[in-house]
């Protein structure tokens, strides 16, 4: 069964290269948001297995997001993607099942995803 994926950037450059990469994996279904907020609602509707986490968004940046869905939703995997790796200097951040850079190569992203839902498999 494919995994769902919720792509979250407000650059579309990035959000194309990883739906691109994912799709090309073919063991994913992917939606996107171009911020906070319509990851929440994105979100409610979608129930993604793994979250692809951007930072630094408008109206509601990535850290605010991943603070408020380990409040209600403590068991989606969040990975956070970056192009700041100061990030890791925020509590917050810690709360994340991974950090990439957005400079990582696109197969060790995604080898990170796959990882990371293969190991949520097991624990069930």
């Amino acid at each position: 069964m494919k995994k769902k994926i919720l792509l979250v950037d407000d650059d579309k450059n990035i959000r194309d290269l990883y739906e691109f990469l994912l799709e090309k994996a073919g063991e994913f279904i992917i939606r996107h948001a171009t911020d906070g907020h319509e990851a929440f609602r994105i979100f409610d509707e979608f129930h993604p297995d793994l979250i692809l986490l951007d930072v630094m968004m408008p109206r509601l940046d990535g850290l605010q997001v991943l603070k408020k869905l380990r409040q209600s939703n403590p068991d989606v995997i969040i990975v956070i993607n970056t192009a700041h790796a100061d990030v890791k200097k925020n509590m917050i951040s810690w709360t994340a099942h991974a950090i990439i850079e957005k400079t990582m190569l696109p197969g060790e992203v995604i080898a990170t995803i796959k990882r990371l839902l293969s190991e949520a498999d097991d624990q069930k």
